[in-house]
């Protein structure tokens, strides 16, 4: 069962638990400040370990909160998972994290949407990704999507970015309010490339779907589609479709 969100307009309970364990360490000494710990897990029900964790948690959000009093606003306001997970990824990449907690707060992501974006930072950090897809190759797709979506008005000159999945590779405007962002995967793309872009890609995709944006995967045939076709059949999501490409070959003769 999904743990309940928390209220957004309302400081968690574990932020009381860490100020008054954090309180109870600087007034005391030597054994005196382990014997504070551990009256304050006892009186919360909880252990030492964690309360040291929440501790942690908290000096992480008083350390961002002269610079981005927005994101200590809004760890303060979530789950203490939440926290644990933006501490280690704000290092990495501080920008991202900090948005990332902010749409979590918003109500745009899940928890898990939100670990999967920080894993995917990690994969980033690893491993080099395939190169964008070709200019040449972009209008391939975007001639395909167009005559398979005749709702389509214009395409976008700037890709529509989600932090903190990163962005679209094409976005259309349609009829209305309608919005579609296209993933385009490119050719001959590697086991390990694919492995480091999932994560992005699903988060992208979610994130899209709860903002009520359509999306597409294009790629080349081949199992790395099918493996998104498998995912989002799966996990039901009715407004992503799958886009497949075919290599044709021409002769020219002169």
């Amino acid at each position: 069962m999904a743990r309940k969100r928390l209220n957004p307009n309302v400081v968690a309970d574990w932020i009381g638990i860490a100020n008054a364990a954090e309180r109870a360490l600087q007034t005391g000494t030597g054994t005196d400040r382990a014997a504070a710990l551990w009256d304050v897990a006892q009186e919360r029900g909880t252990t030492e370990q964690h309360v040291r964790r929440l501790i942690h948690g908290w000096r992480f959000i008083q350390s961002v909160r002269a610079d981005d009093r927005e994101l200590a606003e809004c760890l303060e306001r979530s789950s203490y998972n939440v926290t644990d997970v933006i501490s280690r990824w704000h290092p990495r990449d501080r920008h991202a994290a900090s948005e990332a907690a902010k749409q979590y707060h918003a109500g745009n992501l899940t928890l898990a949407q939100l670990r999967a974006g920080y894993e995917s930072s990690q994969h980033h950090g690893r491993s080099k990704v395939s190169a964008p897809p070709t200019p040449d190759y972009l209008d391939a797709v975007r001639g395909k999507i167009e005559d398979s979506e005749p709702w389509i008005r214009g395409l976008q000159s700037t890709p529509r970015s989600l932090p903190p999945f990163g962005k679209f590779d094409l976005s259309f405007r349609g009829e209305g309010d309608r919005e579609l962002g296209v993933i385009v995967l490119p050719p001959r793309l590697g086991t390990n490339d694919q492995k480091a872009r999932f994560a992005s890609d699903a988060g992208l995709i979610l994130l899209a779907h709860q903002m009520g944006m359509e999306t597409i995967i294009a790629g080349p045939k081949g199992s790395v589609l099918d493996g998104y076709t498998n995912w989002i059949a799966e996990i039901g999501i009715d407004d992503c479709r799958v886009v497949e490409l075919e290599r044709v070959m021409r002769e020219v003769w002169t």
